[in-house]
């Protein structure tokens, strides 16, 4: 083979084919280059194998001999570059052209160059296929960025800069979709983009031309350096179809019309394109508007099922598509291919993306991965999803590889299925074949599921049939026997069907369009038949009814409901076991969102998270919206409660983890809402002067007292607040409108007040109690802390400093938290004398039963032995032994200080677990009177409990209050 046969052993492995073109290639290779090149141990052992199977790298090596030995002669072959190698030598390479054709020939030249590069190393199994995506994705990166500038700066020289009528600058944008939008382009694809630029207006130079001219030049010429046909060839064939309004659209449009068609014209087939939506030019400028209109278009705020009738729709297309085009051996649209797969990925992101930040993902491998943390699909499904669309897009990038042709579809000949096979790693096309057959099986089965019907879907569903005439026709007498047999009750069975028919009547039913009843039939016999099947059937639907009524409208809940069989599920048991639930969900029909996911495993709460997803969203808000980050709150605050309710009722978080979880949740709104009434102030009057506090904050704090500073918070509770400030309250603001600091204090805590408790339709955040402060109703809302400190310290009551306990700051500057604090410690640490601190306690305790005398029955909190019982007992222990046990007053939490009395054997070991097992069953009952609407609901044991609290509280209290020991639950 003459001077091939430094290559034999390479040659040795490779098909006869493959080995008959590298023999050609190099024998009419530049002898000087060859020569240099046969010294390089890295090319000796790669090029039989790429030259032989790329037609495409032949093809470069042969026109651009010289590039090739300068890739071999540095490390860019070996590792993979990014956007500021392509940069650096983009710039090198074309920054002197100075006319058009030069620069398309240079440009040309670069782009085969580099791709040669990217696929010597991918057909080498050099690169990851990640790396060959990115490199491919920065390379064309880069091209459009180069390309745009440069042809921008040819028409600034002729035209001057276009201007917008308010004198800016009128930036360009050029927005990619498809691959290259998702930064995982392939090796020889289109690049899909849309145009756009910033306003209206003229140039500024002599020869003027409108904004819209110039950019129609521009557009034009950028599509024309990058994807006409020279005797270079192409840098990249250029897909504007996805734009608005498609081939008859506009090439660039505004900023403006961009965002007027998504808002008002978009089809849901364009959301699944703006998935991969990503700025290549304009990034800087254009993702502060442009960027939210695009992603609020795409990822609407609810849980959005509706989008699967779209996708059937599409499903159907391509079918039609498929048959007619014979696209059975085509890895991206037939049957199983990679655009099944994103497909599947890409609905999951637009059905949750809105709820879900993390999937607002334009890369679909890391999509994969965001649905796999959040375990919205099967672990297995994502693992075969990933597994298949790894291969399809290996396959895809090694097939084009060949010839730098944009196809894929298998080939036919035996050479060509051959020289695929080997790249691919395979010992035999048959291999390979049934290798993407498993893959392509795995997909569509995934794909099938995603889009098939609900009744496709669905398991034969016992009584469907019955409940289909009962929801869509007037019962006969056959049918209400039938009906008559399930409920085992005759008068339920006009109850059930009355139920039926004030739902029909309902407004919402009535008024709403025929798609939307459409849609409603195909859920309510589905509905029924799965309400037949639950204890008191005519109860549950009496619930749910209102339920449905609300979402009648709303087709995105309906469509859920319909379509996922879990969800439905979900409902009818959230609803079943709890009526609070199913109240909360009619009312604000938004919380149907926390219906949909499947809680399966114990959650973990943490503050910084929970306070990251409320500030994240709150920053999408304009500054000056405050009702529309007040209302979010209340969304928020809504959406955590029925979580926490839902983790309750699977028994998924114990009572006090759900107490902690409820606290830290009314912990983050009311240091949002102290943030926003800052603002507000601060705004209208300045700064307070004078004070000690950093330079950032106030000298102000907020302190919980109560359940809220106990971390005891249950659905509904009030929060007890008292507000302090430092520093000198006669001085003044430093605003324009300035008032004295007190005065600013004062209207900050009226302002948080009201911010939490002002009530809209979404309800109020929460009823603010602020009777602990100092002289009750009577004091000042806002206390200076000295004033504050002065009163505790000698004219407090006892049951003053029994609220104390569980006294606690949620916000406040550091010095004045560290005075309270230390405040707070010196007073629970006081020595006392026995005698008077019981009678206080006693008095106190009495007065309470008097006062709630009139409404004892079942009132586990009130009643002699239940939990304010309870309660007063762990308050006494802390004001009689934190003197000599400073660690008792460390805590504002009953069970925390309840293990500090135990380990300290101030309560024996049996006495602890008596008050635990009963603080725990009472505050469990608590729990159920609200979730279950029953305020008689009682507590488990609750007689031997409330007898082992009142042993107790003799022990250690004396005579308990007897003319009440009679009431109890």
């Amino acid at each position: 083979m003459g001077g091939v046969k430094i290559f034999d052993k390479q040659l040795s492995v490779l098909p006869q084919s493959m080995q008959r073109q590298f023999q050609l290639f190099w024998e009419a290779f530049d002898a000087e280059v060859a020569a240099t090149l046969a010294k390089n141990n890295l090319f000796l052992q790669s090029a039989p194998r790429v030259i032989g199977a790329s037609a495409f790298c032949q093809k470069v090596c042969s026109q651009y001999p010289e590039s090739i030995k300068q890739l071999f002669a540095t490390d860019v072959m070996v590792n993979a570059q990014g956007a500021k190698y392509f940069q650096e030598k983009l710039a090198k390479e074309c920054g002197g052209c100075d006319d058009m054709p030069t620069f398309m020939q240079t440009l040309r030249r670069f782009r085969n160059q580099e791709m040669l590069r990217i696929a010597w190393r991918d057909l080498m199994n050099w690169a990851k296929l990640n790396e060959s995506l990115f490199e491919l994705t920065a390379l064309a990166d880069i091209i459009i960025q180069f390309t745009a500038e440069k042809i921008i700066e040819w028409h600034n020289a002729r035209y001057g800069k276009p201007m917008t009528t308010n004198g800016q600058l009128a930036a360009y944008y050029v927005i990619a979709l498809g691959k290259l939008g998702g930064e995982e382009l392939n090796f020889s694809s289109d690049v899909d983009l849309m145009f756009a630029y910033e306003d209206s207006g003229h140039t500024e130079g002599g020869a003027t031309i409108s904004n819209e001219q110039f950019y129609n030049q521009v557009t034009q010429d950028v599509i024309k350096c990058l994807s006409e046909i020279t005797e270079d060839g192409f840098v990249f064939r250029v897909d504007i179809r996805l734009r608005p309004y498609g081939d008859s659209g506009p090439i660039v449009l505004t900023k403006k019309a961009l965002e007027d068609y998504y808002q008002l014209q978009g089809r849901d087939w364009e959301r699944y394109a703006l998935v991969k939506a990503r700025f290549v030019v304009g990034k800087n400028v254009g993702e502060d508007s442009l960027a939210a209109v695009l992603q609020a278009f795409t990822y609407r705020k609810y849980v959005d099922y509706s989008v699967i009738e779209s996708l059937r729709e599409v499903k159907a297309l391509l079918d039609r598509e498929t048959k007619r085009l014979r696209l059975q051996d085509n890895i991206k649209r037939g049957p199983g291919g990679i655009r099944e797969v994103e497909f599947v990925v890409q609905a999951f992101q637009i059905i949750r993306g809105g709820k879900e930040p993390y999937l607002q993902e334009n890369h679909l491998i890391n999509a994969l991965n965001s649905i796999r943390l959040l375990e919205g699909l099967p672990k297995n499904l994502v693992q075969e999803l990933m597994q298949a669309y790894c291969y399809l897009r290996v396959l895809e990038n090694r097939l084009q590889m060949l010839e730098d042709r944009q196809t894929q579809q298998l080939p036919q000949s035996k050479e060509e299925q051959e020289k695929l096979a080997l790249v691919m790693q395979h010992e035999s096309w048959d291999e390979l074949y049934q290798t993407l057959e498993a893959h392509r099986r795995n997909v569509k089965k995934h794909f099938q599921f995603t889009i098939a019907t609900p009744e496709e879907k669905r398991l034969p569903v016992e009584h469907f049939s019955l409940c289909d005439v009962i929801w869509k026709k007037s019962t006969n007498e056959e049918e209400q026997e039938e009906l008559a047999a399930i409920l085992k009750d005759e008068a339920e069975v006009k109850n059930f069907i009355d139920e039926l028919k004030q739902l029909r009547k309902g407004a919402q039913l009535k008024s709403a369009s025929k798609r939307a009843k459409n849609r409603m039939d195909a859920l309510m016999p589905l509905l029924l038949a799965t309400i037949l099947k639950q204890q008191r059937p005519t109860e549950l639907l009496s619930r749910i009814s209102p339920i449905i009524g609300a979402i009648a409208k709303r087709s995105a809940y309906v469509v859920l409901l319909t379509e996922n069989a879990e969800v439905l599920q979900h409902l009818i048991v959230y609803c079943s076991s709890s009526p609070w639930i199913a109240k909360r969900l009619a009312q604000f029909p938004l919380l149907m969102d926390e219906v949909l996911v499947s809680y399966k495993s114990k959650p973990g709460i943490q503050q910084k998270y929970l306070a990251d997803e409320l500030q994240q969203i709150l920053l999408t808000f304009p500054e000056d919206d405050l009702e529309g980050q007040m209302e979010f709150m209340r969304q928020f605050k809504h959406s955590h409660e029925v979580r926490a309710a839902i983790y309750e009722l699977l028994g998924l978080l114990s009572i006090s983890e759900i107490s902690h979880y409820l606290t830290l949740i009314a912990m983050i709104i009311v240091q949002q809402v102290y943030r926003l009434a800052v603002s507000h102030l601060i705004n209208r009057h300045g700064r307070p002067s004078g004070e000690s506090a950093p330079s950032q904050s106030l000298d102000f704090a907020i302190i919980a007292y109560g359940k809220f500073g106990a971390q005891e918070l249950t659905y509904e509770s009030d929060l007890d607040l008292v507000f302090l400030h430092g520093g000198n309250g006669t001085l003044m603001t430093d605003g324009h409108n300035p008032i004295s600091n007190g005065e600013f204090y004062i209207r900050l805590g009226q302002r948080i007040i009201h911010l939490l408790s002002a009530s809209t339709l979404s309800g109020v955040l929460y009823k603010i109690d602020v009777r602990l402060r100092p002289s009750g109703n009577a004091g000042m809302l806002v206390s200076q802390y000295d004033a504050y400190e002065t009163y505790q310290l000698t004219k407090a009551w006892t049951w003053e400093h029994q609220a104390l306990v569980r006294a606690c700051v949620i916000l406040g500057s550091p010095g004045l938290t560290q005075q309270f604090n230390h405040l707070r410690r010196k007073i629970l640490a006081r020595v006392r004398d026995n005698n008077a601190l019981r009678q206080d306690l006693l008095e106190m305790r009495t007065k309470m039963l008097n006062h709630k005398q009139a409404a004892m029955t079942a009132d586990i909190k009130n009643s002699p032995g239940g939990v304010i019982d309870l309660e007063f007992i762990l308050q006494y222990a802390v004001l009689h032994w934190a003197h000599q046990y400073p660690q008792l007053a460390e805590s504002t939490n009953n069970l925390l200080i309840l293990e500090c009395l135990v380990k300290e054997q101030l309560l024996s070991a049996t006495e602890g677990e008596q008050i635990s097992r009963a603080y725990h069953s009472f505050h469990d009952a608590l729990h159920q009177q609200t979730l279950q609407h029953d305020s008689y609901y009682k507590s488990e044991n609750w007689a031997q409990n409330s007898a082992n609290i009142l042993k107790i509280w003799e022990k250690f209290l004396g005579e308990s209050p007897t003319h009440l020991s009679d009431a109890s639950p």
